[in-house]
């Protein structure tokens, strides 16, 4: 026995044409082999650059760009919470809470000589609990006509009566306001 065929004989059958297959040999010029290891290396890198390791885009939003530092950090989102309304109330709320609209009822007593509320729509700036338990709702208006009267300024003996028109904030009882829905 040759040395070929013990060699043959320990090589399986197909191994055998893989065997024969590689001995075609392939001439490659300096420049086709540079050319294909330039290929190899760009197609390496997009692989790295898409597949391997893809870039984590930073919303807008988060981008955070401080004095000692141009790099972009993720920030927490900020929330304010102003008030909790239930959903199912949200359209049926608590017309005793500030910032709500008011209207003077036809209730309140009117005062000599003093500004007619009768009527007046306001908001609610502050809400006092009388210590008789009576609820004390404090209300700001818009412009209101406010009567002064005051001894005149050069003449003696005389009295100058008239009003100035101002923002003015009144206390009253719940039981004299009427909430007002828009």
């Amino acid at each position: 026995m040759s040395q070929e065929e013990i060699n043959a004989g320990s090589i399986p059958e197909d191994a055998k044409e893989s065997v024969e297959a590689s001995k075609d040999t392939v001439t490659v010029t300096r420049e086709q082999l540079i050319q294909m290891q330039e290929t190899i290396k760009l197609l390496s890198q997009q692989f790295q650059k898409e597949i391997v390791h893809p870039v984590q885009p930073v919303a807008a939003a988060q981008a955070v760009i401080t004095a000692d530092s141009n790099a972009a950090k993720p920030e927490v989102a900020k929330e304010v919470v102003l008030e909790e309304v239930s959903t199912a109330s949200l359209f049926q709320q608590n017309p005793w809470r500030i910032g709500a609209k008011v209207r003077v009822s036809e209730k309140y007593p009117q005062i000599q000589g003093g500004v007619n509320w009768k009527g007046r729509v306001g908001t609610i700036t502050k809400l006092l609990k009388d210590p008789s338990g009576v609820k004390m709702v404090e209300v700001a208006f818009g412009d209101v006509q406010v009567p002064f009267m005051r001894p005149h300024p050069t003449k003696p003996g005389v009295t100058q009566k008239g009003y100035r028109i101002q923002k003015a904030v009144q206390t009253f009882d719940d039981s004299c306001l009427e909430p007002v829905y828009e």
